[in-house]
């Protein structure tokens, strides 16, 4: 199914937030982030905000390898500072999400962000994340 999921690349130079994509170099999906990194940049207006980092001689990345402090590899906040987010797509095609989930968990994440003040807004989409992932539990 991920190989499936794999046409929503076509959407990625529309995001507008800046993303990280970290990638072991010998992880056998590298291929992944670069061809998601160049559709991201490659005539996008919002290219400026956009970084690929290739991890040298690395196989598998977990951003929140920290010695169990949740620590982001090269993140200039301290630990105990959220600073980021890690989505598990793996565990999103576990639940048999499909193009359309995937897209709309992109669509809530980019509104949470937006209105990141507004508590109406994020109870919505709260409610809107539990009533779509009750259509698919996790195994």
């Amino acid at each position: 199914e991920s190989f499936m999921n794999q046409p929503i690349l076509q959407y990625s130079h529309e995001i507008r937030s800046a993303v990280l994509l970290v990638h072991g170099e010998k992880a056998h999906s590298c291929y992944f982030s670069r061809d998601a990194y160049k559709n991201m940049v490659s005539g996008s207006r919002y290219a400026d905000n956009k970084e690929l980092m290739i991890i040298p001689d690395a196989v598998h990345t977990d951003l929140y390898d920290g010695g169990g402090k949740n620590a982001i590899p090269f993140d200039e906040q301290k630990p105990n500072i959220t600073s980021g987010i890690r989505l598990g797509t793996a565990a999103m095609t576990t639940r048999g999400f499909k193009e359309e989930e995937f897209r709309q968990v992109g669509l809530w994440i980019a509104e949470a962000l937006k209105n990141k003040d507004n508590a109406e807004i994020k109870a919505r989409i709260k409610e809107e994340v539990i009533e779509m992932t009750e259509h698919f539990p996790l195994p």
